[in-house]
């Protein structure tokens, strides 16, 4: 009886140990297949996400916040823009733009369709970004996700 509670404890272990191992591998693959697919390289792929991993935390150098850039406040509010959230997605979109060499046309009907999918959870659902409950603010999020899952598996099956 002894034995087959050590050999669930070992397998219990394993388990524990594989499975976040396992996850990790997985999100490598899918980040690394997306970043390949846009033209990167692996190791690319891995210290893009990193620093906009480590930037999605407050960095504080000689008193100034690098992570959050403080832009103006609107009543008690503070706006800002996060390093790892948009100036290093717009860093790579303008360096994607150029390297595939893009049409302004391609660019401006990518920006203006993102922005309608963004703006949707808004008008229709009446959510917007002062709302006070996280869930009607996570609701609307959700919502944009899905839909540009939509239309990007659209996009996928007409592609092919």
């Amino acid at each position: 009886m002894l034995a087959v509670t050590n050999l669930t404890q070992i397998g219990l272990w394993i388990l524990y140990i594989s499975i976040p191992i396992i996850a990790l591998y997985l999100i490598y693959l899918i980040i690394t297949k997306a970043f390949n697919y846009m033209g990167f390289t692996s190791i690319e792929a891995i210290i893009i996400v990193f620093v906009s991993l480590l930037f999605g935390f407050e960095i504080i150098i000689l008193d100034f916040n690098i992570s959050n850039i403080y832009l103006f406040s609107h009543g008690n509010w503070r706006i800002g823009i996060n390093m790892g959230g948009a100036i290093i997605p717009i860093l790579l979109s303008v360096y994607l733009i150029i390297k595939k060499k893009i049409s302004l046309k391609n660019v401006l009907f990518g920006i203006i369709v993102v922005s309608i999918i963004s703006v949707m959870p808004v008008i229709f659902l009446r959510i917007n970004i002062f709302s006070e409950s996280p869930f009607t603010t996570k609701l609307a999020l959700w919502v944009a996700k899905i839909i540009c899952l939509l239309f990007f598996f659209r996009f996928i099956n007409e592609t092919r």
